[in-house]
């Protein structure tokens, strides 16, 4: 698993990343069998929706309102699933990622981080 965001490699949330060795990188893969958008943002959401690999899971946590387009088409043609979930504490969010490296095996993952947001809070 590689979590990868397009905020900064020196930001708080990817020395967090980096504490519970996970690897961090800013660049995009092709592809991700799994994509979480934790932002809010329907822009990195629909970002993370066009980097899902056929039979992919995304999970969008948090949301805001706007209206952007999605291929039905391809979601049923490529099996894919879109789950949506909110109430994720700080604390929720650092557990999380302690979590993902050692519970969860993917062939390749792809956390989008779209703004930076205070995570002073997740380094304590």
């Amino acid at each position: 698993m590689t979590v990868r965001s397009r905020e900064s490699e020196n930001s708080p949330r990817a020395a967090l990343i980096a504490r519970a060795g996970i690897p961090y990188t800013t660049a995009m893969p092709e592809k991700a069998d799994i994509v979480i958008e934790a932002t809010g943002s329907p822009s990195a959401a629909l970002r993370g929706l066009n980097l899902l690999a056929p039979l992919g899971v995304m999970v969008v946590l948090g949301t805001s309102v706007a209206e952007g387009r999605v291929s039905f088409t391809d979601l049923v043609v490529h099996n894919q699933v879109i789950a949506g979930s909110v109430n994720a504490s700080p604390e929720s969010f650092a557990w999380a990622v302690q979590d993902l490296g050692r519970r969860i095996p993917a062939r390749k993952w792809c956390i989008v981080f779209e703004t930076v947001r205070a995570a002073s809070t997740l380094m304590n």
